[in-house]
């Protein structure tokens, strides 16, 4: 297993123990007597609890399961309490469960936060820009302006990262918790950051209710980064630029459906659907491309331009499976050190390059002792000699992290990806089957009258397949990816993307496909008739498919996110009081006054703020909000050319799903944790293919699907491409391409302008703090560095 610790997820940390002895044997772990383990330590902080760690607490003690619950929370409290946690617990007797509420009060969050350098803004007249946070200098960065407000000094997001960070610590001024191990050994049934008041109400006002009938208007992106962390916000400031970045193309859509739809000229309706296309590929290049620019400007804006995940390297799963290792991990892999163990010394001494012996030590204030080092260089070449600097640090220092096969992790992958691809197909002939059975469903319509919706009824079937497919694919490629193994989070959650992508664009796409491109080829599956002309017309066949699978798919999934986590929340809480009133009156006095001298609340308990917390629905990442967007995406990028309104309906959608996601964020789920990330990660790799997929698809659907192309160019094309559609459909789909490169080249990453501000932030930063001076600085007239006092 993984390097932590003690079986039930505390890990040891050496310097948090008196002497030689582990903190597990230490007298302020050992077990206390239960009128303790209900007692409040410290005072809630003014800024109010920030996390809950809920435990199992059974009435009837004599199971062992039971016992080792009680001993882990025994041992948490410990940590907590060495920690310099606040802290107060209340037992919920209907609920099996202890809630444990902690929070650090401030001056403790300020040393933790100078412990763990976090990132802070400073005021205007030093640069704006982000620098360490010390409290010497508490009194420099934008915070302060939050004390002057009557405020806390850091945000909701930041004390929940310092909170996390203080919890997961192994050094003596940390905790030593980790909460994954926790819940997966059932030592923790839930763990989650609390919604604060008022912040929360005053963000659900501001972001939500206040923008509810507004078509545009820009997201509090600032306020919401300051509650959520900068992964969902992200998320949030991705949601709204597309939103925005729709509405040109959904502008130009409406005449171009018109023309489509009212013309009765084939030529207009042919140069209607080539210009669209062409319209359609340089928006979805010039968007994508502009996107990455505005990340840029709000990595500048929220001090992230130097996010580096090399230490999010070395912070492994508790789930993941390996063998303790001397070493560490880097972007490159794990750097083995096991030959430099002291059982490697024979070894070593016969490498005529290393040399081992021992040196005396002159560190100050640490007594001379004998040090092993190791001196790296020919041992008869003195001008190549080069002795390593004494540290202090002897070979059991060594770093030890787990280390798994990557040719095992590798079987894994494979395996993974042939279980996907089997049941994405499974899907996706029964998607085919829908499609082949059409004729016989529409007559089925017909027959009760119901000719108008007969057309639609098939893709309304693909829709339902889709949604009900989708969640039990979540479940499985949950379990299929915590049998991969996976070492990081970030590794676990890029490969959860790929398998939702990978599932949802043949779940989705298939039968889209099939009509565009298999169909025009199948004489035993002829398309329907289309609107102006007496001969099947795959083109409307594909318009009517698309139609219902964007409108139907919007439905249902708006429904299931806010439906059906409200529903379960208040079936949740009736079930609790309807429990909570029979076991109250099974109560005997003797039991009820046991409870109470423990300092257990038993009367109207539910009615607690933290309580209906943890009736919400947890939170688990953003990957569905994305999978959602991202694939309502590829139904215009690589299929608009069908249905230009697509175009309507999915800026509609995007509107809507600005509010109903940052409700259901901050009022249905509970609140996530406040997690760093620059950018919205495999997604943009995921973005980057549909955007070449646009191009190949829209230049199949002018040339294959409809010949539009070659009835417009005749005499450029020739009579041949009639006989060859391949030759048309390459000579388009490489303008295409062409295009969406040279759209590509004209727009750069990464604006001047977030160049020449991060320059102007560091040029203050230096001249302030002396911190990256650079000798281009200085002028003829200035004296050297303006020492900050």
């Amino acid at each position: 297993m993984g390097s932590y610790g003690s079986f039930d997820g505390l890990s040891a940390s050496p310097s948090s123990s008196a002497g030689d002895q582990p903190p597990d044997h230490h007298p302020l772990y050992q077990p206390s007597s239960d009128a303790q383990h209900f007692e409040p330590h410290g005072e809630q902080p003014p800024a109010g609890w920030d996390y809950v760690l809920v435990f199992p607490h059974h009435r009837n003690q004599s199971d062992e399961h039971a016992l080792l619950c009680a001993r882990a929370r025994q041992r948490t409290l410990a940590r907590l309490r060495a920690a310099n946690f606040a802290y107060v617990q209340t037992w919920l007797p209907t609920r099996n469960a202890v809630l444990v509420t902690i929070a650090l009060g401030e001056e403790h969050m300020q040393q933790a936060a100078e412990t763990l350098a976090i990132q802070l803004p400073l005021l205007p007249q030093y640069g704006q820009g982000y620098l360490p946070f010390t409290r010497d200098r508490a009194h420099v960065f934008e915070n302060e302006l939050r004390v002057q407000n009557a405020l806390p000094y850091f945000t909701p997001a930041l004390r929940l990262r310092i909170t996390a960070a203080t919890l997961a610590e192994r050094d003596s001024w940390g905790a030593a918790i980790h909460l994954q191990t926790l819940r997966r050994r059932r030592f923790l049934t839930h763990a989650f950051a609390l919604h604060p008041e008022p912040d929360r109400s005053q963000l659900v006002q501001t972001a939500v209710y206040d923008r509810l009938w507004r078509f545009g208007g820009a997201l509090p992106t600032s306020s919401l980064r300051h509650y959520f962390g900068s992964r969902v916000t992200i998320y949030f400031a991705w949601l709204i630029f597309y939103a925005r970045m729709l509405t040109g193309i959904a502008l130009l859509s409406i005449p171009v459906y018109i023309l489509l739809t009212r013309s009765n000229s084939l030529r207009v309706m042919d140069t209607t659907r080539l210009v669209f296309g062409l319209a359609l590929c340089f928006w979805a290049t010039y968007w994508f491309e502009h996107w990455k620019r505005r990340n840029f400007i709000l990595n500048v804006k929220w001090g992230l331009t130097s996010f580096n995940d090399d230490a999010q390297n070395n912070i492994v799963r508790p789930d993941f499976r390996g063998t303790e290792t001397t070493g560490f991990y880097c972007r490159g892999g794990f750097v083995n050190l096991s030959d430099m163990r002291p059982e490697a010394a024979p070894s070593l001494s016969s490498n005529p390059l290393v040399e081992t012996r021992l040196v005396s030590s002159h560190i100050p204030g640490v007594p001379d002792q004998l040090r092993d080092v190791l001196v790296m260089g020919g041992r008869d070449d003195p001008d190549f000699r080069l002795e390593a600097p004494v540290t202090g640090l002897v070979f059991a220092d060594l770093p030890l992290h787990p280390f798994s096969d990557k040719s095992a992790f590798k079987r894994r992958l494979y395996m993974s990806a042939v279980i996907t691809l089997f049941f994405s197909l499974c899907v996706g002939v029964a998607s085919f089957n829908i499609l082949f059975h059409k004729a016989a469903i529409v007559n089925l319509f017909d027959t009760f009258g119901a000719d108008r919706i007969a057309n639609s009824v098939p893709g309304i079937a693909t829709a339902v397949l889709i949604s009900v497919s989708d969640p039990l694919w979540k479940k499985l490629s949950a379990k299929l990816t915590d049998w991969e193994n996976h070492r990081t989070n970030q590794s676990y959650e890029n490969s959860l993307i790929v398998k939702h992508f990978a599932f949802q664009f043949v779940s989705n796409y298939m039968s889209l496909f099939y009509i565009a491109f298999v169909k025009p080829f199948t004489p035993s599956d002829p398309c329907i008739i289309g609107r102006f002309s007496s001969e099947p017309d795959c083109m409307y066949e594909l318009e009517t498919q698309l139609t219902s699978l964007l409108i139907t798919r919007a439905t249902i999934q708006q429904l299931m996110e806010l439906g059906v986590p409200s529903l379960m929340f208040y079936v949740n809480r009736f079930l609790s009081r309807w429990k909570n009133e029979n076991q109250e009156e099974d109560m005997s006095e003797e039991e009820r006054e046991q409870l109470l001298a423990e300092g257990a609340t038993l009367d109207h308990f539910e009615d607690n703020p933290i309580v209906k917390q943890l009736d919400k629905t947890p939170f688990k990442s953003t990957i569905e909000d994305y999978g959602e967007l991202v694939i309502q995406h590829g139904y215009l990028v690589m299929f608009g050319l069908a249905f230009p309104l697509a175009a309507v309906i999915n800026m509609l959608n995007n509107v809507i799903e600005t509010r109903t996601d940052l409700y259901k964020y901050l009022a249905v789920q509970q609140r996530p944790d406040a997690d760093e990330a620059e950018d919205i990660g495999t997604w943009l790799v995921v973005l980057r293919f549909l955007s070449v997929a646009s191009a190949i698809t829209t230049a199949g659907l002018v040339t294959i699907t409809t010949p539009a192309l070659q009835r417009l160019l005749p005499d450029f094309i020739g009579d041949s491409a009639e006989k060859y559609p391949a030759v048309s459909f390459i000579i388009f789909e490489h303008l295409l391409l062409w295009i969406r490169s040279f759209v590509g080249f004209l727009v750069g990453d990464k604006p001047s302008s977030a160049y020449r501000t991060l320059a102007r932030q560091q040029f203050l930063k230096a001249r302030c703090f002396n911190v990256g001076w650079k000798p281009y600085y200085r002028t003829d007239n200035a004296e050297g560095i303006i020492e900050y006092t």
